[in-house]
């Protein structure tokens, strides 16, 4: 909260809803197999976070809401693969994933579509918000990327742990480029 605080008042208002989500997300596996969706929203307050240090307000936000959606469905979708190797682990121990309720080949059709859901927003955040002959490449890499983490999917050491880690890299240096119109 003292953190928070400095950065601005309308921060430490709303320092809460972060806290929450952290402190709720550990439990979720016990009750529900959306809780790769609930991890995916608690990693998506890091977007608002930094926007909200920034720019205090809702006001015109959208391009900050439209990256913490792409995170959101990224996360969901990468920690769905990821699940997979807990799925025998889960099953056992009555653990909820989506692995376990859907089984891994329909769970990771599920993953394709929250990558698809979230390449999508990051596109709609290209077109309403960023610019540059080297964003559009670093979008398009991005997507192919995506591409081979499915294509991957049962290597998951390679798509979650190798793929997924360069795909961080290149979105960070596309959001990175595309806002240099700004300064």
């Amino acid at each position: 909260m003292w953190a928070a605080k400095e950065i601005n008042l309308f921060c430490l208002t709303w320092c809460w809803v972060p806290v929450l989500l952290f402190a709720i997300y550990p439990t979720l596996k016990r009750f529900t197999s959306l809780c790769h969706a609930g991890l995916g929203v608690t990693w998506a307050m890091a977007p608002l976070a930094g926007w909200f240090a920034v720019n205090p307000g809702f006001a015109d936000a959208w391009p900050a809401y439209l990256l913490a959606l792409f995170s959101c469905l990224w996360l969901a979708g990468f920690d769905i693969i990821y699940a997979t190797l807990d799925e025998d682990f889960d099953r056992r121990e009555g653990i909820f994933s989506l692995p376990v309720k859907l089984g891994r080949k329909r769970a990771l059709r599920m993953s394709i579509l929250f990558h698809f859901a979230a390449f999508a927003c990051l596109s709609a955040l290209y077109f309403t918000s960023l610019a540059g002959v080297m964003t559009a490449f670093l979008l398009l890499f991005t997507g192919f990327l995506l591409f081979l983490e499915h294509m991957a999917s049962d290597r998951v050491d390679l798509a979650f742990f190798k793929i997924n880690s360069l795909a961080g890299f290149v979105i960070l240096a596309m959001i990175w480029s595309g806002v240099q119109k700004e300064f």
